[in-house]
């Protein structure tokens, strides 16, 4: 089984910037926000993504899953920075 062709240079790029703008956003600090809150926050944007899926809104789609994948890897620093602390 191969990978799907992705460009994941222009897929992380876009992460990254997504990060960027949501850290510029909010005044809280991401890395306190306890796993759940981050949970919680991943709805809002996935349930987005479904909407714009269903609706084929392309360039939202694509902003969507950028925002999705922002938080997914807020959460995936967290768990590793969690792993750090417990071992």
């Amino acid at each position: 089984m191969s990978l799907p062709a992705i460009n994941y240079e222009k897929f992380m790029a876009g992460t990254t910037t997504q990060v960027e703008i949501n850290r510029f956003r909010n005044t809280e600090k991401d890395e306190d926000k306890p796993l759940e809150l981050w949970g919680l926050i991943l709805g809002r944007p996935f349930g987005n993504l479904m909407a714009a899926i269903e609706d084929k809104r392309l360039d939202d789609i694509e902003a969507y899953v950028f925002q999705v994948s922002a938080v997914l890897a807020e959460i995936y620093v967290q768990v590793q920075e969690t792993r750090k602390k417990i071992k």
